[in-house]
């Protein structure tokens, strides 16, 4: 939703016409603040000397605007042709159609509850637009039309050889917008989660920044068509509830909790003292009455009902599942054209055509073989003289000593001490990456890292940063057992040569950033690299320099046993996921699989497989990623002969065609080591 405003802003002051120019990663600073609510920090971070459009490359010849008549009604015209659909067909350069699906990508990912207020302050009609009808079928059939008029252009469009960014981008928006299509003509209804959008209501009530008259009543607006607006959301409902389970009544009951605490507040009176407290404080002066009185009369008609009406609805369908006799497995394989729309989600997350059959055989295979891989360390450790482990010993005994060693974990208490490894570990790393890649890389790369703890989190996680001039951030998980084990291993996954190296190289790079920017990535590229980038680690030697972290008794395999483990996870995935899915697995049949093939806690591991239920496919998206690297690795060996070989040349080619689908991935890449496309 933020990022409607890349495009869209900088916008004017109440004094003139004239658009700011700002750098594009200062605009997303500003987009946060607003989204945040914090409009006064918005409009600081848009202030400029230089009054002119803003600075995004090709957005002046997208836009058809002259810098000299870059006014508030130009851009709104070519906005509203946007929404109302009357796009200008015909157009086949492709730098042109990259930023006019980034500008469409922004437009209708603004299309959350917080929307009115920004719709306001831009001027901008929602009767041509999404806003109103949002996330109704007719909505998603306006979207599929678009969609399908823009994928003919896309595809008569041109590149020449010599520009393979552009021939890597085209090719990689091509296959999104045919994802996008059949998501949106067939699949848009099992979206489940978006039964917990109306929730967001409960997290906005108090957050806004009344900064000026035209937001007061934006956010009067915006809780006048509230009733409508939800009422788009129960529509939507009914046609989900069929594929809700007992497997899903978790997040349901998020959704129910967060609106009986938002209805108290209503009642309470919050949503008009927040509203009160935030125009004087930011205006100087009281709301005029009539306000108070629109807003109070909003609450009353249409905001509260609408919620106490949505929240009968969800509670009535949570006893309906609670109480049927019937309970399928929680897999899709029991609904209603399951097994076709499983298929597409796996299309979808690793961009390859596979079976779920095959998936499930590789997955097994792939257990057996890690597996294989932890007893030779464990044989190695065994030979060292530590006799903590034994290579005789059962695997699910290996395992248990893996989670149930009070050493091998962190005081998660002591985060000072936990940041301060993972600096050590970054260290290491940086030491190493000479080996496996080129100076140019690793410059282009080495954007700053922030870490940072979480004590919601159980391991750890990455968040990308807004724009060249910010740092991604490591947050590294305090919310459980965090292991000693395999944190080198999650530091190379998340940070480095991983997510932050990536994203470092993709933020950084004219088109990619774009297409980054409208969410065209792909998880099996983005994962794949990442579990990859695991395995390097452990290639180059970062699992076997000291840190002191382990008492002087353990080996220094034991890093490499983090690893592993680490591995085994996903592999298993791939034989749970396809298990619950198309094996008709039971839940407790995938609880037992993992807690005997893995060292993770069962908390963990209830996670681990509400995730596959909700998100199907998606968590397959590491493994299949990284066997279609190292498989592309060996072919590259072969092609040029294994004493040419050089892996600095090989990571340059994977990492500098941003995330693509896996096919784009391959043809780009052999294409480079014999001289054309594959």
């Amino acid at each position: 939703m933020l990022l409607i405003f890349l495009l869209l802003l900088p916008y004017t002051s109440s004094t003139s016409s004239q658009l700011y120019g700002v750098k594009t990663w200062k605009l997303v600073e500003a987009v946060t603040s607003a989204y945040h609510g914090d409009w006064d920090h918005s409009y600081r971070t848009l202030q400029s000397n230089t009054r002119k459009c803003f600075e995004l490359p090709y957005s002046l010849k997208l836009l058809n605007i002259e810098v000299e008549g870059c006014t508030p009604g130009k851009i709104n015209r070519v906005v509203h042709r946007w929404l109302s659909g009357n796009r200008q067909n015909g157009n086949t350069d492709v730098e042109v159609l990259i930023d006019e699906y980034v500008i469409g990508d922004m437009l209708f990912s603004a299309d959350t509850l917080y929307n009115q207020p920004l719709i306001q302050k831009l001027g901008l009609s929602t009767v041509s637009g999404y806003w109103d009808c949002w996330p109704s079928r007719d909505c998603y059939n306006k979207m599929v039309g678009r969609l399908e008029r823009f994928q003919l252009d896309l595809e008569a469009s041109q590149v020449e050889l010599d520009n393979p960014d552009l021939i890597l981008a085209r090719e990689s928006l091509l296959f999104k917008v045919k994802l996008q299509l059949e998501e949106y003509s067939k699949w848009y209804v099992r979206r489940l989660e978006y039964v917990n959008v109306v929730a967001y209501y409960g997290d906005d009530v108090c957050r806004m920044s009344i900064v000026d008259e035209t937001v007061a009543e934006g956010w009067i607006q915006k809780v006048k068509t509230s009733d409508e607006k939800i009422r788009n959301f129960e529509e939507f409902f009914r046609e989900a509830e069929i594929f809700y389970t007992p497997h899903h009544l978790g997040q349901m009951l998020e959704t129910v909790e967060s609106l009986r605490t938002t209805i108290q507040m209503l009642q309470e009176g919050r949503l008009v003292s927040c509203f009160w407290y935030s125009y004087t404080h930011n205006l100087g002066k009281d709301p005029p009455p009539s306000l108070i009185q629109d807003l109070t009369s909003a609450i009353s008609s249409s905001l509260q009902p609408a919620l106490e009406r949505y929240l009968q609805i969800l509670e009535h369908s949570m006893n309906r599942i609670l109480t049927a006799r019937h309970h399928p497995g929680p897999g899709v394989w029991d609904t209603v054209n399951g097994t076709e729309f499983y298929r597409y989600r796996i299309l979808y997350h690793t961009t390859l055509d596979l079976t779920p059959e095959y998936i499930h055989k590789i997955g097994q295979e792939e257990v057996g073989r890690v597996k294989s891989e932890i007893r030779e360390v464990v044989r190695r450790i065994s030979e060292s003289g530590d006799k903590s482990v034994s290579p005789s010993w059962p695997m699910q005994m290996i395992l248990a000593t893996l989670r149930n060693t009070d050493q091998f974990f962190y005081d998660i208490k002591n985060e000072e001490y936990i940041k301060g490894s993972v600096r050590k570990i970054l260290g290491i790393i940086n030491k190493k990456m000479t080996q496996a890649f080129t100076k140019e890389i690793i410059a282009k790369g080495s954007a700053a890292l922030n870490i940072e703890t979480e004590s919601t989190a159980s391991m750890g996680y990455y968040v990308e940063s807004a724009g060249p001039d910010d740092n991604g951030t490591f947050y590294i998980g305090t919310g459980g057992n965090l292991s000693k084990l395999m944190m080198r291993a999650l530091v190379c996954h998340e940070a480095i040569p991983g997510h932050h190296y990536q994203s470092s190289l993709l933020k950084s790079h004219p088109i990619f950033s774009k297409l980054s920017n409208a969410r065209v990535q792909y998880s099996v590229s983005t994962e794949g690299w990442s579990l990859y980038a695991e395995k390097l680690c452990g290639e180059i030697g970062v699992m076997d320099e000291a840190t002191h972290d382990l008492p002087s008794q353990y080996s220094m395999l034991y890093y490499h046993l983090g690893r592993l483990s680490m591995q085994l996870i996903r592999a298993v995935r791939l034989v749970v996921e396809t298990g619950i899915h198309t094996q008709y697995w039971s839940y407790e049949r995938a609880v037992s699989f993992f807690e005997h093939n893995t060292d993770l806690r069962s908390d963990l591991i209830v996670q681990e497989i509400d995730r596959y239920v909700t998100n199907p496919g998606q968590a397959l998206s590491y493994y299949i990623g990284l066997m279609e690297v190292l498989k592309l690795r060996e072919e590259v060996k072969e092609k040029v002969g294994r004493g040419r070989f050089d892996i600095k040349q090989f990571h340059s080619a994977v990492l500098l065609a941003g995330s693509v689908p896996l096919p784009t991935l391959r043809s780009h890449v052999i294409g480079l080591y014999q001289g054309g496309p594959d």
